[in-house]
């Protein structure tokens, strides 16, 4: 009895704060929305570029297993890396397991939510106005997972993006020495972009596994409002919000099947 009190008040008290930190949507005029079919949002026009250039409009999401490097299909108006901090399959058998959790989570969320690139090709979908995920894999026929998914690529990737990251030592800090995963969007592949230039980086290594397709779809959502004119964190406070939720619900059902675990070994009265 005390155990659900105890859930149904942290439930409570986190759906508040959620609720609370919610902004309502403002009531100034706008420009129409355009509506993306493909990741589920609406995206206005977006601002100049500090260049006096204006970024893609990107309408569009679809996935690429990346194989070498150097190796992504070529004209697309955003490029976002699926990177991870740690080895993984055979070649990390320690691989904490919160962690391999949240990398099959996140590679689950972006294959169930995303079509492939060769689909949206062959639809004549305009690559311009479409963000390419791109998974390092070691095979071309493999699904999105972590049997499949290319360590070695990844960290070269994570090199380059440091590089990008010159100067900016808090993201350098969190790609060089986090678990992640990350998600880090560029407007041309990682190995042409020289710092400074617009990156949108997302450090994803606290956020519970059950959240990663609430955070992909708030990441697309992020990108159809526009392509990084800048260097951003992509840190939304409602999700922070749902992994605090997630969380809790997650040590309650710990303490649940622990305190049941502990009544099943008192002797019989």
């Amino acid at each position: 009895m005390k155990l659900a009190a105890l859930r149904l008040l942290l439930a409570t008290v986190c759906v508040s704060v959620f609720i609370g930190a919610c902004k309502p949507p403002s009531q100034e005029a706008k420009q129409a929305p355009i509506v993306d079919k493909n990741g589920g949002a609406e995206t206005e026009p977006p601002p100049a570029m500090a260049n006096g250039h204006e970024p893609p409009q990107i309408r569009h999401h679809a996935y690429d297993l990346l194989l070498q490097i150097d190796g992504e299909r070529p004209g697309y108006g955003l490029y976002t890396y699926v990177l991870f901090g740690r080895k993984v399959g055979a070649d990390a058998p320690s691989l904490p397991h919160d962690v391999a959790q949240r990398y099959q989570a996140l590679l689950e969320a972006i294959e169930s939510s995303t079509s492939t690139a060769g689909d949206l090709e062959a639809a004549l979908i305009p690559k311009e106005e479409t963000n390419l995920f791109n998974i390092p894999a070691k095979s071309a026929d493999a699904r999105p997972a972590l049997d499949s998914y290319h360590s070695g690529l990844a960290l070269t990737y994570r090199s380059l993006a440091l590089g990008a990251l010159r100067g900016h030592d808090k993201f350098g800090r969190l790609l060089s020495g986090g678990a992640g995963p990350f998600l880090i969007s560029t407007l041309r592949p990682l190995n042409q972009v020289r710092s400074p230039e617009p990156l949108l980086f997302a450090d994803l290594s606290v956020h519970n596994p059950a959240a990663m397709r609430e955070l992909v779809a708030a990441y697309k959502q992020r990108i159809n409002r526009s392509a990084p004119g800048k260097l951003e964190l992509f840190e939304p406070l409602r999700l922070a919000l749902l992994t605090l939720i997630l969380d809790a619900n997650d040590h309650v059902t710990l303490i649940k099947d622990a305190v049941a675990d502990w009544r099943d070994t008192l002797p019989d009265q």
